[in-house]
C-alpha cells in the first residue's frame, strides 16, 4: 500500500473551496511562525500568504517513524502549525501528534485538516485511516491536545461538462466531508 502522494495544487476540483474554508477557519490570528508538516508545498504556502504570514518552515523525515522540524524553526518560538491533509496518510497519528508536542509552546496552536468518506471502499488508496468525529476527538485527546473548534463541510463532486453531470448520481455515493479542528496543547 503506497501511503504516499504529491500534495495536489490549487487547481486540482475542490482545492479552491478547501483553500477558501481553511484560510477562512484559520482567520486573522498573527500566529507566526509557521511549521508545515510535510515537505514545501503550494497549498501551505499560499494559506500562509493569504493570512499575511511570512512563509512556513517544514519537516522532513518519515512521519511515521522519525521526523524532525527544520532548524529555523527549532530556534524560534513556534506558534502555529500546519497539518493539512497528513494524518489520515499515518500508520500511527497518535504517535506522530505526541513527537509534535517537542516543538510546541502552551500557546501553540494546531490547525489539522483531513477527509472522511462514509464507506471505507472509497476511501483513497494512499490513506491508512479515515477518522469521524468521534475517533479523531479520541485521537487528539489522548495524544494530549485539546479541540478548541472543528468545522466540516461536504466536498461537492466537480460536474464541469456533460460527462461529470451524467456521473453526478454515481459521485454522490462516494461524497466526502473536510474537518477542520484547531487544537492547542492540554
Amino acid at each position: 500500500m503506497n501511503l504516499k502522494r504529491e500534495a495536489q495544487s490549487l487547481d486540482y476540483p475542490g482545492m479552491r473551496l478547501r483553500f477558501e474554508r481553511t484560510v477562512r477557519f484559520i482567520g486573522d490570528k498573527h500566529m507566526w511562525p509557521i511549521l508545515d508538516i510535510g515537505p514545501s508545498n503550494d497549498f501551505g504556502d499560499k494559506v500562509a500568504s493569504a493570512l499575511g504570514y511570512t512563509p512556513p518552515h517544514y519537516t522532513f523525515g518519515d512521519l511515521n517513524v522519525h521526523w524532525q522540524a527544520t532548524p529555523t524553526w527549532i530556534d524560534s518560538e513556534g506558534s502555529c502549525v500546519f497539518c493539512f491533509e497528513v494524518i489520515e496518510h499515518l500508520k500511527n497519528p497518535d504517535y506522530f501528534l505526541q513527537l509534535l508536542q517537542k516543538y510546541l509552546y502552551k500557546e501553540s496552536m494546531v490547525y489539522v485538516s483531513f477527509p472522511t468518506h462514509r464507506n471505507s471502499k472509497y476511501w483513497s488508496p494512499t490513506h491508512f485511516n479515515e477518522y469521524d468525529d468521534i475517533r479523531a476527538k479520541e485521537l487528539f485527546e489522548g495524544a494530549g491536545y485539546e479541540i478548541v473548534r472543528h468545522e466540516s463541510y461536504i466536498i461537492p463532486p466537480s460536474v464541469n461538462g456533460i460527462r461529470p453531470i451524467l456521473r453526478l448520481p454515481k459521485s454522490l455515493l462516494y461524497l466526502a466531508r473536510q474537518h477542520l479542528y484547531e487544537l492547542r496543547l492540554k
